[in-house]
């Protein structure tokens, strides 16, 4: 995705820790990720100086990765739907609404969860809460 977000003018972070490794299915930690990202360059077309930053911070035996962005936020009213199928708040024809649902049942399906916040025409910040595979070493 860094180049996709390099191509849309928005400089991406990437905070990982070298020891940090997660319980899950890669395809599906790829999806997520994939599918985060897309959204955070969606919210962040005509921003200044856009910029996503992905960071993963060591709880004890769990793993919390961020995907964090400046765009325009996510109004409080659609809070408690965002993970909703079919849920959308894009014109029709350009988003259909599964993508934070499917998120959401992925990470339930590996023993996670996701968690989102945000403050209006300030930010968005999608985290995702993993067990660590060190636990199990």
């Amino acid at each position: 995705m860094a180049q996709q977000t390099a191509d849309n003018g928005a400089e991406l972070k990437v905070e990982l820790p070298e020891e940090t490794v997660v319980m899950g299915d890669e395809n599906h930690i790829i999806q997520i990720l994939i599918n985060l990202i897309q959204n955070s360059l969606n919210a962040l077309t005509g921003r200044p100086q856009p910029q996503i930053r992905l960071r993963a911070e060591i709880r004890g035996e769990a793993v919390a990765l961020s995907v964090h962005d400046n765009g325009c936020g996510i109004p409080g009213e659609h809070m408690t739907r965002i993970f909703d199928p079919f849920f959308t708040t894009k014109d029709v024809g350009e988003g259909m609404g599964l993508g934070l649902s499917l998120c959401y049942r992925m990470m339930q399906g590996m023993g996670g969860r996701i968690e989102a916040r945000s403050q209006p025409r300030e930010f968005a910040e999608f985290t995702l809460h993993f067990q660590s595979a060190t636990a199990f070493l």
